[in-house]
């Protein structure tokens, strides 16, 4: 999706739908460096074949924003990484993604 690589400093906000995760994960690659203000992702994928795919999203796309309030997205699925990153954003609200990642407690020593 050519437009998430055109500088839009002042966007807050994102709805996309894609056919393909897959296209918008390579989409992603400039879009927080060219918008970086983004609160709101909401990203959906436009089922046309019946089968529901879950990717991740790269970690170094998701911390590059540190403003965020809500993250939407059934179809993808967070590392980690990417969770702690916003579970320290203090004004995110919303979080609705898939879940591939178990969380394991440390082992006591």
């Amino acid at each position: 999706m050519a437009v998430l690589n055109l500088p839009l400093p002042s966007l807050i906000s994102l709805e996309v739908m894609f056919q393909d995760l897959r296209l918008f994960q390579s989409s992603l690659k400039l879009f927080p460096k060219n918008s970086p203000k983004i609160r709101n992702i909401n990203v959906s994928v436009d089922d046309l074949d019946g089968v529901t795919t879950f990717s991740k999203i790269e970690p170094n796309y998701i911390c590059c924003w540190q403003n965020l309030t809500s993250v939407v997205g059934s179809q993808f699925a967070l590392d980690v990484h990417e969770l702690v990153h916003l579970s320290r954003i203090p004004a995110l609200t919303e979080l609705n993604i898939a879940s591939s990642t178990t969380l394991k407690n440390p082992p006591t020593t």
